[in-house]
């Protein structure tokens, strides 16, 4: 079963449990760019909770070519479709501290651990 995770600063990937310690800590407002990387052979509706996104486009894995989003992901979504082989660029404002969910929209998959916690830091006061 797939899984969801990060990527070694060469590109590879390194696959976690849910239970595995949180890997996305954004703070409070910050806007941050994600990349997923889709290292096998499906498509997968990737899910986030917590606000909506922007989809900024794709790329290739291993190809310095992007493309743009696909027609009928302009504005702001909550579900964005991992291509294979695909690294799929979004956007998101991180507006309310917790924890929350990004997942496989697959219920097969998101049962079997293709799902992961991140975390919306506070902004510390200075």
């Amino acid at each position: 079963m797939a899984m969801l995770g990060t990527t070694t600063p060469s590109g590879s990937a390194t696959p976690l449990m849910w239970a595995d310690p949180v890997t996305e800590t954004p703070v409070k407002n910050d806007t941050e760019t994600w990349e997923l990387y889709n290292f096998t052979g499906d498509a997968h509706p990737i899910h986030v909770h917590q606000g909506g996104f922007q989809v900024i486009g794709r790329q290739a894995i291993g190809s310095g070519t992007s493309s743009p989003p696909l027609p009928g992901e302009a504005g702001y979504k909550d579900t964005v479709i991992a291509l294979p082989g695909d690294i799929t660029r979004i956007k998101m404002r991180f507006d309310i501290a917790g924890r929350y969910v990004w997942h496989c929209h697959i219920l097969d998959h998101e049962d079997n651990e293709m799902m992961r916690p991140f975390q919306v830091l506070p902004r510390s006061s200075r």
